[in-house]
């Protein structure tokens, strides 16, 4: 009986890790082992907003987070070409305007989930004499990003 109990488990395990995306609340793997650049025709368009403004206390790092979904047309629905969410796409990150900052998302971790999406987390350092501005954006092969642009505003 043990045995069985086992087995049932596991495969209970099994079932739900292979489940459809939308049977698992929004999850989507992320699988960066084999990776490939994205092809000249792909999309990379951001779901961040596209300028956010944070107040600064003081001298502190504040979190910023960005991302973007990766697509292809490559599916035609009714004659119409249709954007396809694209996995395992590779990808550099460019910050600009700023060199106060430091990358939080592993190297490892630098390309889109099962469900397309790219998001990179960085801490931006806040500064009491002035504005520090954030531009992110991604590059895979030849497709590049929108620019999301974090502002980190000085204290008051």
């Amino acid at each position: 009986m043990r045995a069985i109990t086992i087995i049932g488990f596991a495969c209970l395990a099994i079932a739900s890790c292979a489940a459809p995306e939308d049977q698992n609340q929004g999850y989507c793997r992320l699988s960066c082992a084999n990776t490939t650049l994205a092809a000249a025709d792909f999309k990379i368009g951001s779901k961040s907003a596209g300028s956010v403004t944070y107040q600064c206390t003081g001298n502190e790092a504040l979190r910023m987070q960005a991302s973007w979904l990766i697509t292809a047309d490559s599916k035609i629905v009714d004659g119409s070409s249709v954007n396809v969410e694209r996995s395992g796409i590779g990808f550099h990150l460019f910050v600009g305007n700023n060199s106060n900052y430091s990358i939080v998302t592993p190297e490892s971790e630098w390309c889109s989930d099962a469900c397309g999406l790219a998001s990179v987390t960085v801490d931006g350092k806040c500064n009491v004499d002035a504005d520090s501005v954030y531009t992110l954006e991604l590059q895979s092969g030849a497709a590049r990003s929108d620019q999301v642009k974090f502002t980190l505003s000085k204290p008051e």
